[in-house]
């Protein structure tokens, strides 16, 4: 019988490199999806997509280049309330005309590196220029800055839908077969081991 345990070390440890090479693939997914998207960088710096940031009370250009959806944030630091303001952030387009800041329903609220950042509205450009935006101050006089992204155009993100597509599938092979090759080899270099153990017994005098 054979008593050799490469082959199945090899099988075993090749189904481990298998299942971490499909774990890696799902987080370059979820890292392509998120890296450029969040308005907050891992240390709580505004994003890279942000065109704006404005501490309260002030004042500040953004240059608008689409027609897309600006969305207007304010941080703060994680665990304190969300500032009110003093007054509305009013935005004045390239003419002059004021641009009115609908208010979400509901804010979406999310956390980095100490900082947080709460959607309190977001405005419709008409035309491509500078927006000037002013910022009232804060109702308790605490810090908080306010930032400006602009939303995800139709398609912005159709690379990232195009590679998740192609790589969430053999993700998903990598993985069921590290899973079979992991599990397949493991008992097979127990049996074999086992197998040597008994044979080193039996010739022992």
């Amino acid at each position: 019988m054979n008593t050799s345990t490469k082959g199945p070390r090899a099988l075993t440890f090749a189904g481990i490199a298998s299942a971490v090479a499909a774990i890696a693939l799902v987080c370059c997914v979820v890292f392509a999806f998120t890296w450029n998207q969040s308005v907050l960088a891992a240390d709580g710096s505004p994003g890279p997509r942000v065109t704006l940031a404005v501490d309260a009370p002030g004042d500040g250009l953004v240059e608008v280049s689409t027609s897309d959806r600006q969305r207007v944030y304010i941080t703060y630091p994680t665990g304190d309330r969300a500032p009110g303001l003093q007054g509305e952030i009013t935005v004045h387009a390239p003419t002059g005309e004021r641009v009115e800041v609908l208010v979400p329903d509901g804010g979406t609220e999310v956390s980095q590196g100490g900082t947080s950042a709460h959607v309190v509205g977001h405005f419709e450009p008409a035309a491509a220029g500078e927006y000037r935006l002013e910022v009232p101050a804060t109702t308790d006089g605490s810090a908080a800055t306010v930032l400006v992204q602009p939303t995800t155009s139709e398609y912005d993100g159709l690379g990232q839908v195009v590679f998740a597509v192609i790589a969430i599938p053999v993700a998903i092979l990598l993985g069921a077969v590290g899973v079979v090759m992991g599990i397949w080899g493991g008992i097979r270099w127990n049996r074999r081991a086992v197998a040597a153990r008994t044979s080193h017994l039996r010739l022992t005098p």
